[in-house]
């Protein structure tokens, strides 16, 4: 028939009692993953995200939940960079790689695919690809994309250009003011006194 639009929830954070993977067993024996119902959102239960039996769940194998959303073959480039974003944090960056250049392959200006590349070539301390990573995902992102600025800010730092890193710092800074990027400040003082770059502390 004719392309019609899909929409796929998924959730990361909370497992949810009515979806295919849930046993009624764990009400009685809850796995060490499994936390309380979310009082807000019935049969809906909080869940230790880095645990390794979970993440089994969500990604990872043919019977995972992301895997079979991407086994229907959506045309959604933000699926393979959603995977390829959990298997950078599991530290396989191959794979990582691998899925974010597919989401380019649907989606060449797909600005978090090439945000997530840079930080993969940077961790690779491939510094020139990873430059040119971050610029192309800032090119299209600039307002709104603190972890390019911040990675672009690395990479400079890693080239001895800490003048434009602190550029970078400080727009990272304007975009993200939340607790959770106190690293920036960190980071910001660091390059002032030390001249030295801490490793990757952004969250994608």
């Amino acid at each position: 028939g004719s392309r019609r639009l899909v929409i796929a929830y998924l959730s990361i954070g909370e497992a949810e009692s009515y979806r295919y993977y849930w046993q009624p067993a764990w009400l009685r024996e809850k796995p060490s993953w499994l936390l309380g119902e979310n009082p807000d959102w019935e049969q809906n239960y909080s869940v230790c995200f880095w645990e390794p039996e979970w993440q089994n769940l969500i990604c990872g194998n043919p019977s995972a939940y992301l895997d079979r959303i991407i086994a229907q073959r959506p045309n959604w480039a933000t699926l393979y960079y959603a995977k390829g974003g959990v298997y950078h944090w599991l530290q396989r960056p191959d794979d990582a790689r691998n899925l974010q250049e597919q989401a380019l392959a649907i989606d060449p200006e797909y600005p978090y695919a090439l945000g997530e590349l840079g930080w993969l070539a940077y961790e690779g301390q491939d510094y020139p690809r990873a430059k040119d990573f971050f610029t192309r995902a800032l090119q299209l992102t600039d307002d709104v994309n603190d972890s390019a600025h911040t990675g672009l800010g690395y990479t400079l730092v890693a080239q001895g250009n800490t003048a434009d890193a602190i550029l970078h710092c400080q727009r990272a800074a304007s975009i993200e003011t939340r607790s959770r990027h106190e690293f920036i400040v960190e980071w910001f003082t660091r390059i002032l006194l030390i001249g030295s770059c801490p490793g990757r502390c952004a969250p994608n």
